[in-house]
């Protein structure tokens, strides 16, 4: 039997559902089909063996602070126009 894969499947969000960071890349996408969430997220947050209990990450820990800080850090142009 195939079954078709409906249009929702395939759609990607512009930002990660847990870190609101935007989704830029192939390894975003990859990560959202299988975690629904972006691939630092993933890293961070998810392991990928699926036997393993997963981590869901507390928004009101000093942990959550640090990862969000270190995202805000690397996601700064490195060159500044004026």
């Amino acid at each position: 039997m195939v079954v078709k894969p409906t249009i929702t499947d395939s759609i990607v969000p512009l930002f990660c559902k847990c870190c609101t960071f935007p989704m830029k890349t192939i390894d975003d996408s990859i990560a959202y089909r299988k975690k629904k969430v972006c691939h630092k997220c993933q890293e961070r947050w998810y392991t990928y063996s699926e036997t393993s209990e997963e981590k869901e990450p507390n928004k009101n820990t000093p942990e959550w602070a640090e990862y969000i800080n270190t995202r805000m850090l690397l996601e700064r142009p490195t060159i500044k126009l004026k």
